[in-house]
């Protein structure tokens, strides 16, 4: 084996020999006879799997790649190996690096280096341990994938996965599939979540990212800590109570407890009641019919261009008059109001001048016409710069008369168990949907109504607080009346 080494070796880091193409030929045939099953393989400059190529790494075996690429233009670690590859060395990348052509299937990866992370430069897979001895991985753009049976070791402030690029960090992520249970699912794959499921989520792929995520509404220039985490279940509307793991150095100027947990709902994020005692934080999610439960942590201690104390929107004869007022405004050029019938698609009302720079209540005024359907408006922000975002989003309801004349929903308030009462002239079909606040439709189903009163029991109890639209489609007419679940 030391001669065969000594070989290979002095083949695959002699400059001369590699640029001739036969003696590469040459090298490729000893790397596909080449399965490691115990002692160890040390590389320095580069360790280079050339394409058409496998290595495997069995049992006890391990490959120690110091100050050095990890380069696979091949194949490593076929479905089978239980190797160890182990990155060592004081160099910064790319000279300390995972990347190459092809996807690297790792059993076991360790990082044990004095000085600087490991960076990828491709993905990879890790089905055994991830042991983070001294030293961390920067993921930059690219993923680890822990499957259904990595496990990612014990981390550190200092000795932890990361994914920097820009302002924010980079998109990469660390991911690993398990199946989520009710009850309580500690120590997920490593990866600094626990979730005690009130909901059976079934198989379920959860993706760690460290990437600082944009705020939304009147927040939208806030930026959350440096690590988020997207849990994707086998099927919807599953919740829990989650408690996620941080770190000092992705706390992104956020003051370390006093951070409160966020959950994208509906395009918005929604601050969650957050227990943060640190290095933890837990809250119970919202189940929001979504098929994935996007949460991070932030805070609201983020100065904003412009500080909006209120958004309404009221109904007046046929005009719906639409209000903002804010208490100040720093480089603010506009306001750009707009309309939506769906929450989804937008067009433009009116740009009306802001104040520039003033620490004074302003008030603006805008009028619409009312065209008896429910209608959602929002607002965005526009500095002299050119940079914008969006304020807020509210709903307006000014149905017609009418309705009052056809349907009833009560009681109203109520705590999710309610009655739709129609009173209808023939014998015909009606379609009824429920929609929140923000546009979504949570409900539907169609229902054969008979001449004169029809009562429709819903028990709508598992809907997170607050108002929603019952909308009621009979011939060609659309109904529409608001109520409230508390």
């Amino acid at each position: 084996f030391n001669d065969f080494y000594k070989y290979f070796r002095y083949l695959m880091f002699n400059h001369s020999l590699k640029k001739n193409y036969m003696k590469r030929k040459r090298i490729t045939l000893l790397f596909i006879l080449l399965v490691l099953s115990n002692g160890y393989i040390f590389s320095q400059n580069a360790f280079k799997i050339w394409p058409s190529t496998w290595v495997g790494v069995n049992g006890s075996a391990t490959v120690i790649i110091s100050d050095a690429q990890f380069i696979n233009n091949g194949t490593f670690g076929a479905t089978g190996t239980t190797g160890t590859v182990e990155m060592r060395g004081s160099v910064t990348a790319p000279n300390s690096s995972i990347g190459g052509t092809s996807t690297t299937t790792f059993y076991n990866l360790t990082i044990n280096k004095t000085t600087n992370d490991v960076e990828l430069a491709n993905n990879i897979n890790v089905y055994g341990n991830l042991t983070l001895t001294s030293k961390g991985i920067d993921m930059k753009d690219y993923n680890i994938d822990l499957g259904s049976t990595g496990v990612l070791g014990v981390e550190t402030d200092n000795n932890r996965i990361k994914s920097s690029g820009g302002s924010y960090g980079g998109t990469g992520t660390i991911n690993a599939t398990r199946n989520i249970g009710i009850g309580a699912n500690t120590g997920i794959a490593g990866l600094g979540i626990d979730i005690n499921a009130a909901t059976n989520f079934g198989s379920t792929i959860i993706k760690r990212g460290h990437k600082a995520l944009q705020g939304t509404g009147d927040c939208s220039s806030n930026y959350s800590i440096f690590r988020n985490f997207n849990i994707h279940p086998t099927t919807t509307a599953n919740y829990g109570t989650a408690t996620i793991k941080y770190y000092t150095g992705e706390l992104n100027g956020h003051t370390d407890g006093a951070l409160i947990m966020y959950q994208m709902v509906n395009s918005f994020w929604k601050g969650l009641p957050t227990t943060n005692t640190s290095p933890t934080a837990f809250a119970t999610t919202i189940a929001n019919g979504a098929s994935d439960i996007l949460i991070t942590l932030g805070s609201s201690g983020h100065p904003l261009p412009v500080e909006l104390i209120s958004f309404t929107a009221a109904c007046n004869n046929n005009t719906i008059l639409t209000q903002w007022t804010t208490a100040s405004e720093a480089n603010n050029d506009f306001f750009t109001l707009e309309k939506s019938h769906d929450a989804i698609n937008w067009f433009e009302l009116a740009r009306i001048s802001g104040k520039g720079n003033s620490n004074e209540l302003s008030v603006y005024k805008y009028s619409d016409e009312n065209d008896g359907e429910i209608c959602y408006y929002r607002i965005s922000q526009t500095d002299y710069d050119g940079g914008s975002h969006y304020l807020n989003t509210i709903a307006a309801d000014c149905p017609n008369s009418s309705v009052n004349n056809y349907f009833y929903l009560y009681p109203n308030p109520s705590n999710g168990d309610f009655i739709i009462e129609i009173i209808d002239n023939e014998n015909s079909n009606t379609r009824i949907e429920i929609i929140d606040a923000f546009g979504q439709m949570i409900y539907f189903n169609n229902y054969d109504l008979n001449k004169g009163i029809n009562k429709i029991q819903f028990s709508l109890s598992n809907l997170s607080l607050g108002f929603f639209y019952a909308k009621i489609f009979n011939v060609d007419k659309t109904y529409i009346k608001k109520f409230v679940i508390n």
